[in-house]
């Protein structure tokens, strides 16, 4: 027996439903089909990315020194800051250490399109209070032994063995 119009008129309503969420969802990342049960479509919105993503921590900088590589091709050794656990690429990653004394270290890294490096780190030490002095000098990111990758990140800090506080952003 085959449908009468009023059951027609809702199969093909529930089917252009679906479509329509099929390509949608899949416009937001998450590859859908107007053939896949109407509730499968509707779990599949709970996956969609909403913004971007971001994570924080604290990590201890390694007690060893390692060679980087500054933007103008010199080298320095500094202690370096690993992080692995990351869901994401991040572009922008901000490193604080507590030096004690008044005094803190940053990294900022920011994978931009600068005139300077595509991958820049700007690693800033200073003391704070009444006397206030900064070091800033430019880093290669991506250059050995640093890195940042879809799963973590290895950059600079200006002292061995510290708690040092992070943010990285997608």
């Amino acid at each position: 027996m085959g449908m009468n119009s009023l059951e027609q008129y809702r199969a093909d309503f529930i089917d252009k439903i679906k479509n329509t969420m099929a390509t949608n969802l899949t416009n937001k990342g998450q590859s859908s089909s107007g053939n896949e049960a109407l509730q499968a479509l509707a779990d599949k919105i709970a996956n969609v990315n909403t913004g971007k993503k971001w994570a924080s921590g604290t990590v201890t900088s390694t007690s060893t020194f390692s060679t980087i590589t500054y933007v103008d091709g010199t080298t320095v050794n500094s202690p370096l800051v690993t992080v692995s656990g990351l869901t994401f690429l991040p572009k922008v990653i901000i490193l604080i250490a507590n030096l004690g004394n008044g005094t803190s270290a940053f990294s900022f890294y920011n994978d931009q399109n600068y005139d300077i490096y595509p991958k820049l780190v700007t690693y800033v030490t200073g003391a704070f209070g009444s006397n206030v002095q900064l070091y800033a000098r430019h880093i290669k990111g991506d250059v050995a032994p640093l890195s940042v990758t879809p799963t973590g990140f290895t950059l600079p800090i200006s002292e061995t063995s510290k708690t040092v506080n992070w943010l990285a952003f997608e």
